[in-house]
């Protein structure tokens, strides 16, 4: 999308939005580095800008790539999902385990008004 102006880019961003919101567990990216990809970083759900790129651009992304490689984005992926996974089996194990049940939720109880149930939470 290098060649495009910032209304197409920006129509482009658009377009994808619309088509992926009946799933919410889609998202849109963009990642740009010229004052003309602001505008498409701003509408996209994320937006990475390169610490090369302009300060437009930065301002309206969400995330600043500081070694201007997109690869990294994706190894903080599989590493927020690594993590996500394993705090996950955690909270299962705590919670399915019932000698360590009272010990592992009690305290998170009572952080939350009665009404609360373990499954709510």
């Amino acid at each position: 999308m290098q060649s495009t102006t910032c209304i197409d880019k920006t129509d482009v961003v658009l377009c994808f939005a619309a088509a992926l919101k009946a799933d919410p567990a889609e998202i849109v990216a963009m990642t740009g580095d010229g004052t003309n990809d602001a505008p498409a970083l701003r509408n996209a759900d994320v937006g990475f800008a390169m610490m090369s790129g302009t300060s437009i651009a930065k301002d309206a992304s969400d995330i600043l790539l500081l070694d201007n490689n997109f690869t990294s984005v994706v190894d903080a992926v599989k590493w927020g999902r690594s993590v996500y996974a394993g705090i996950t089996k955690f909270l299962q194990f705590q919670v399915s385990n019932p000698s360590l049940r009272h010990s592992a939720v009690r305290p998170v109880t009572l952080c939350f008004p009665a009404q609360h149930a373990v499954a709510q939470m």
